[in-house]
């Protein structure tokens, strides 16, 4: 559920911050954008915040930086929504942190269900932080003949070719 991934997190003793001009702008321009990020806040005068609420991610609480951060960024933001860099932050290490590992035993089942969620995927080749999480061996677009392209690859990529057969090594068997 949403609401078990972003909350609120009540800032005892609330925190004034003061603004530039430009900042206090965008933090009214962006008003309810940040609300809807959970960052609460009142506003005491013209270049003052009374910054009472903080966005929470999977019980991860953002600092006072972080809502400093995010009101930088919409000052240079021209359209549509955004996410602060904390919570996209947050969302990719746990996406990484969580997810299937090598050498982690799988059902039938759930590989079938990956391989279709995957499939609805639009960078599915790529983890939460940007790094690839495949390396392609073969161009199946080419003729697949070209065994001297297949083995420079396969040495490359830690593989093995035998007998115009890809084998992958070394094989890690992980005992709980």
């Amino acid at each position: 559920m949403v609401s078990d991934i972003l909350a609120r997190s009540k800032l005892t003793p609330p925190k004034r911050i003061s603004l530039t001009q430009k900042d206090m702008a965008t933090v009214k321009h962006h008003w309810s954008l940040i609300q809807k990020w959970k960052f609460t806040f009142e506003e005491s005068d013209d270049k003052t915040l009374l910054l009472t609420g903080l966005a929470s991610v999977c019980g991860r609480v953002a600092s006072v930086n972080d809502f400093m951060e995010f009101v930088k960024e919409l000052g240079h933001f021209t359209g549509g929504e955004t996410k602060p860099a904390f919570v996209k932050n947050v969302l990719a290490s746990n996406a990484c942190r969580y997810a299937i590992m090598f050498g982690d035993s799988l059902t039938h089942e759930t590989c079938v269900e990956l391989i279709s969620s995957l499939s609805k995927c639009e960078f599915c080749f790529i983890c939460a932080h940007g790094r690839p999480s495949v390396i392609p061996l073969i161009d199946m677009n080419k003729d697949v003949k070209q065994s001297s392209t297949i083995e420079a690859r396969a040495h490359k990529d830690d593989t093995k070719v035998r007998d115009g057969n890809l084998r992958f090594g070394p094989k890690r068997v992980i005992r709980r």
